[in-house]
């Protein structure tokens, strides 16, 4: 599969430092960047938690570190599962040797490139986006409180933006023992686009207008135009996107846009093209 991708990460106009934290990985071995794929993981530091900053790295870097000791030949379900669950195994040590009455946790994403397909693994309410001819689709479900009201059709998205609650995480990476991943997979189709940011920036830019940038920008300029976008908005949090452009697949998948639910289980700005 033929990417390019673009990644940029950004303090906020509120907060004091950045809690977020991206990564992007493809081995320039093609060998093994048939075999393996590419990655891309963001996190989201919890607010008001010891040391978000610590915890979103630790889980990113570990996350990653799993993914490349891991048997290459296996399915990016499993991969995903022992990724998520090393992750937090090692956030949630962390906390336990810092003490402290806030426990250290962290949202995390992470999208496999491989073959014809994306598979996803989410936990927390930073999203990932496909977009495709034209239209937007959200893959992730936030794990939120607000999301469960609106998902129980006690309130509506609209009411969802203003609650109070809106930031309230119902899981996270670190702050138990065990982790509950969502997967989830898709098809891929030359020019479509894979999104993923956290929620300082899609709280305050409408899915249409995510959708236009990166349709009508490269990725690095739809990095810089979101994320400067989030900031003139007010954004009360960190901003992190990557853009992930599809140039190519070795072979067509089989229905466009095919996305399917796989499993709930425990267990500075660059452009970049590679193939």
């Amino acid at each position: 599969m033929k990417l390019t991708y673009a990644e940029l990460s950004a303090v906020g106009p509120v907060r004091r430092r950045n809690e977020d934290f991206v990564r992007f990985w493809q081995s320039d071995d093609e060998q093994e960047h048939q075999a393996r794929g590419a990655l891309a993981l963001v996190a989201d530091g919890v607010g008001g938690h010891a040391s978000g900053d610590v915890a979103s790295r630790l889980a990113v870097e570990t996350a990653l570190r799993s993914f490349l000791e891991a048997d290459p030949t296996a399915v990016p379900r499993d991969l995903l599962l022992r990724m998520f669950d090393d992750a937090n195994r090692a956030v949630h040590d962390e906390g336990s040797r810092c003490g402290g009455v806030d426990r250290m946790a962290t949202t995390m994403t992470v999208s496999l490139f491989r073959g014809h397909e994306v598979v996803v693994g989410h936990v927390g309410d930073s999203r990932t986006y496909l977009v495709s001819e034209h239209e937007i689709r959200q893959l992730t479900t936030d794990h939120t409180y607000v999301a469960m009201q609106v998902a129980m059709s006690l309130i509506s998205k609209e009411e969802a933006k203003t609650s109070e609650l809106r930031n309230v995480l119902t899981r996270s990476v670190g702050h138990n023992d065990t982790v509950e991943a969502d997967l989830v997979r898709a098809d891929l189709h030359p020019r479509d686009v894979v999104i993923q940011c956290t929620d300082g920036l899609h709280g305050y830019v409408a899915d249409e207008e995510l959708r236009d940038a990166v349709l009508r920008m490269t990725p690095g300029e739809s990095c810089e135009h979101l994320v400067r976008l989030a900031e003139r908005r007010g954004s009360h949090d960190n901003i992190s996107v990557q853009v992930v452009r599809i140039e190519s697949v070795p072979r067509a998948g089989s229905q466009r846009g095919s996305v399917a639910s796989l499993a709930s289980a425990r267990s500075s700005r660059v452009d970049t093209t590679a193939e």
